[in-house]
């Protein structure tokens, strides 16, 4: 089932049927890219053409990870559940080495990723990290940069990329080269950074109660203060634009 909550068709699988839909694709080698998808991305979806487009492309698996997609999901007879990227990477991980399938880490820092790859390493038992790779700031804009970073994962011959270079980059990058590379991607944000613990997530009542947002600005308000205030600033919108559409919907 799916379900169009700002713009956005969402697919509402629990993170279990997320995780079967995954190796199903790996199995039969059919290349995509899941995109847990929370208010920081819609609101960018609302500005960037090519997110936009990336979204709406017919290999993409798009899950809610923001509890105001759940509710407005809600309200259109669709019930959905969360599904974070934080809290799919290990469970993923812990199947994916039961089946003998690898991970490829994309992103962040090599030091993070060297870190982060040591801790799912110690946690899961058999888990096949084909390959990490950290690449340069900017490099989407770089054609050489981005043919190299395609020719790392290319060797590696990985299942399934985790990708970690933030909102909307990606996103665009999965949509422009997991068919090419013939794999599986799942962009993770800030999971692999909050794995290595070179960042702290949210305490879980902050995750229980849907503010794991405002932990994350209270903590580091110079870097992540603008990007949630301009997201209060677009809820009203946003929202006022789902009741409108849903006020028409009953009337019709």
């Amino acid at each position: 089932m799916r379900a169009n909550v700002f713009g956005i068709d969402f697919d509402a699988l629990d993170q279990s049927a997320l995780i079967r839909e995954l190796l199903n694709r790996v199995r039969t080698k059919v290349p995509g890219y899941i995109v847990p998808t929370n208010l920081h991305l819609v609101v960018q979806h609302q500005r960037d053409a090519e997110l936009r487009s990336a979204l709406s492309d017919t290999a993409a698996v798009v899950v809610p990870d923001g509890r105001p997609v759940l509710w407005m999901a809600w309200l259109r007879g669709t019930p959905m559940q969360l599904v974070t990227g934080s809290d799919l990477v290990v469970p993923l991980c812990r199947e994916l080495a039961r089946q003998q399938r690898s991970i490829f880490l994309f992103g962040t820092t090599f030091e993070t990723l060297a870190v982060c790859g040591r801790r799912l390493s110690s946690l899961i038992e058999g888990l096949l990290i084909a390959g990490v790779y950290a690449p340069p700031f900017g490099f989407e804009k770089d054609t050489e940069e981005c043919a190299l970073a395609a020719s790392v994962i290319r060797a590696a011959a990985p299942d399934i990329v985790f990708v970690a270079l933030g909102v909307p980059k990606q996103e665009i990058w999965a949509q422009k080269h997991v068919r090419q590379l013939k794999v599986q991607a799942v962009c993770v944000g800030a999971t692999l950074d909050f794995l290595a613990g070179a960042q702290r997530r949210a305490p879980r009542v902050f995750q229980r109660v849907g503010v794991e947002w405002l932990w994350r600005a209270l903590n580091e308000p110079r870097r992540l203060g603008l990007r949630y205030l301009t997201i209060v600033c677009w809820l009203p919108f946003l929202v006022s634009n789902e009741l409108m559409v849903l006020v028409r919907s009953w009337v019709k």
